[in-house]
């Protein structure tokens, strides 16, 4: 009778300290993946940092020469761009739309980012749509068809990357 009675706490010993390491090693995979989730954050802080920095530069940017100035054909008002860079790489255009122009569906070969400067747009794509204003970015993938409506007068930077097409620079 007693060694049964040590036998069955042994095996309850066994099992609690089994439960006990596998639950020590469940929760060393979840601070883990808790660590890299945490890792993976602040490398995208550190990204979207870098994109604003970079941003608030292009805005301070001076144009001397009028002759990058492309006007669009839209519909119920203006759009123009000047066009700043045009590398291989991206191309970069401070544009503008006044309120109410409608740039009609259009497609890119390349990725499309809109940096809205001051203003407010509305970007339709893929049976949705997206609102942006003042500081926010709408991001368009290669080939994805997409139309833009300015709610208000809006300053914007559009980027091309890469820059197959870009856009124009004399």
């Amino acid at each position: 009778m007693f060694s049964e009675a040590v036998t069955t706490i042994s095996d309850g010993i066994d099992k609690m300290t089994g439960k006990h390491q596998r639950t020590q090693k469940r929760l060393q995979r979840k601070e883990k993946r808790e660590q890299e989730l945490f890792e993976k954050q602040n490398e995208l802080s550190e990204n979207v940092q870098y994109i604003s920095d970079y941003v608030e530069s292009l805005k301070n940017v001076v144009i001397e020469s009028v002759n990058n100035i492309t006007t669009y054909d839209v519909e119920n008002g203006i759009c123009w761009g000047e066009g700043i860079i045009n590398e291989d790489e991206f191309a970069i255009q401070k544009s503008f739309m006044s309120e109410g122009a409608i740039f009609p569906i259009h497609v890119h070969s390349e990725y499309e980012i809109l940096i809205v400067i001051s203003g407010c747009i509305v970007a339709y794509f893929d049976g949705g749509h997206k609102e942006a204003s003042d500081g926010d970015v709408i991001y368009f993938e290669r080939g994805q068809e997409h139309k833009v409506i300015a709610q208000r007068d809006t300053w914007l930077f559009g980027i091309t990357i890469p820059a197959e097409e870009g856009y124009p620079i004399e």
